[in-house]
């Protein structure tokens, strides 16, 4: 969605160098960053173990990705939800359609940490590795180690 995802927004626990940062070029690097799934309602009710699925989507972490669904009054983590369905990514919005529940995602994978695309595409910009790491991994340090 052009930005990565706070650590403990998607993993237990935080990670100080693994925060939210921009990644818009993945908006436009991406060929892929915008993917779509049908699930007919068996097929949802199936996933979740439910009779006949009422889902909504109840809060985004501040970089937009799902932070939660409830599922018939049960809380799942987008993060769950992702993994239960096959899903590319967490960061997705749900529709009703005439053929059931359209999901609409946005990049691919957890979204933690450096976005391949985005680091491509800062290649591109003529960018250095320095410049790449220290953009998605805020405030480390890079240094040589000798063994």
């Amino acid at each position: 969605n052009g930005k990565t995802v706070n650590c403990e927004d998607y993993f237990n626990g935080e990670v100080a160098y693994l925060k939210s940062v921009d990644s818009h070029w993945d908006l436009t690097i991406d060929p892929g960053n915008i993917r779509y799934k049908t699930f007919t309602k068996t097929q949802l009710a199936n996933a979740f173990g439910v009779k006949s699925p009422n889902i909504e989507v109840t809060s985004h972490t501040e970089s937009g990705y799902v932070k939660n669904v409830t599922v018939n009054g049960k809380t799942y983590t987008g993060r769950e939800v992702r993994e239960k369905l096959g899903l590319v990514s967490s960061c997705f919005q749900i529709d009703l359609t005439s053929k059931g529940y359209k999901f609409t995602t946005k990049g691919s994978g957890h979204g933690v940490g450096m976005s391949q695309y985005g680091a491509q595409a800062m290649a591109k910009e003529n960018k250095s590795y320095k410049e790449i790491l220290h953009h998605y991994y805020q405030n480390v340090e890079i240094k040589r180690i000798d063994s």
